[in-house]
């Protein structure tokens, strides 16, 4: 395996509340946790029987309404918990005269009025895939529009919303070698970006931005020749996870983690002192990384044979971490209290927690959305804290 990069396991200690500090770094995961029976209040999301395509995006407004962004059968959904009640809206559906399937491996985030915006993957009737936009308008109605047809897009995407409602996306273009691209709306169009153009460079991408609106990716590169796999599935062999963050001026790529075959769907949050911290999966570990002094401070957070691909980070509003990742087919939870991981079973139904996504709300309480694929369709878990 390279190592391109350094790979720091011990790293000096950010204030207290942040990131783990160096002693806690040295520690390993603790035992597997009992499920936390009624702490966790759980449902299934009405209207969902399909489940995700590839990834679910979920985003909280600002009075905890729930957004979701799904690709189900051939069509991109959305759904709304807002009042106690779901609403579901089918986005776009599979064309014959455009996009005969769509709405893969969606993700969603808020403009400043709180509105919806999702990237998502469709297959073009002629040939390719492509990248495209939904955002919702005033009057209620979705307005779609096509990011990009250069190339076979839209595998991965990712999308964050700056406070002036500016759009930025990162997706995979998997034409050629496989490249990452960043794209940003400039009012009429998009400014796109090539920003990692090593072979088999971009999958399971995550994006998020600082203050200054200023984008940080986290993505895979995979092993091999994988042409004809199906992208919805983990059966890509990952290599290295990845890091690429513009810094106004210029792009930079950073190895972040190097060893054995990790990446499998990371997930970058920024927190307010504009430290990156990422989760992701591979080699039957859940591990957590933090960009601290210029380098990588990594951290197993759990371990074992029933580790699953996914995971999905949050910060709360003191910047400490939470992971929601699949294990053994339930659906569990690690948090960093400022002096350990804390580790709990939200959801232990028969095949659950693929897909996860999480979100944190003002008030503090824990969101997420997962696959439930023993009885088919979504679920949702809530934790007022």
């Amino acid at each position: 395996m390279r190592q391109t990069a350094m790979v720091v396991v011990l790293a000096a200690a950010l204030a207290a509340g942040c990131a783990p500090d160096r002693n806690a770094l040295m520690e390993g995961p603790k035992a597997t946790p009992a499920p936390a029976a009624g702490r966790w209040q759980i449902e299934a999301i009405p209207g969902t029987p399909g489940g995700c395509v590839g990834k679910c995006g979920l985003a909280v407004d600002g009075s905890s309404g729930v957004h979701v962004a799904y690709g189900q059968g051939s069509s991109l959904h959305y759904t709304i918990l807002a009042g106690g009640h779901w609403t579901n809206e089918l986005v776009e559906a599979g064309s014959v005269l455009e996009c005969h399937r769509t709405g893969f491996a969606p993700d969603i985030a808020l403009d400043r009025d709180g509105r919806p915006v999702i990237t998502y993957g469709c297959r073009g009737v002629v040939s390719g895939t492509w990248v495209r936009t939904a955002r919702k308008t005033g009057d209620g109605k979705w307005d779609l529009k096509t990011l990009s047809t250069k190339g076979n897009l839209g595998r991965y995407t990712a999308v964050a919303v700056d406070n002036v409602s500016g759009v930025h996306a990162a997706y995979l273009d998997y034409k050629n070698q496989d490249d990452l691209y960043y794209a940003v709306s400039n009012g009429e169009g998009w400014d796109i970006t090539a920003v990692d153009v090593e072979p088999n460079a971009g999958f399971f991408c995550d994006l998020a931005l600082d203050a200054g609106a200023h984008p940080h990716i986290v993505y895979a590169t995979v092993e091999g020749n994988y042409r004809g796999v199906d992208f919805t599935s983990n059966r890509y062999v990952v290599d290295d996870l990845k890091y690429a963050t513009y810094d106004g001026v210029r792009w930079h790529t950073d190895t972040i983690d190097a060893y054995g075959n990790v990446g499998y769907w990371p997930s970058i949050r920024v927190d307010g002192r504009g430290v990156a911290q990422v989760s992701y999966a591979g080699e039957q570990q859940v591990k957590y990384a933090a960009h601290l002094d210029g380098a990588w401070a990594i951290q197993v957070v759990d371990q074992g044979d029933d580790i699953g691909a996914y995971t999905s980070l949050a910060l709360d509003a003191a910047g400490r971490p939470w992971i929601a990742y699949n294990r053994g087919r339930t659906l569990r939870v690690a948090h960093w209290t400022g002096s350990e991981w804390e580790h709990e079973v939200v959801d232990n139904s028969t095949s659950v927690g693929w897909h996860c996504a999480m979100e944190i709300d003002r008030a503090g309480t824990v969101h997420i959305v997962y696959d439930d694929w023993h009885q088919g369709g979504l679920r949702y878990a809530r934790l007022a804290r």
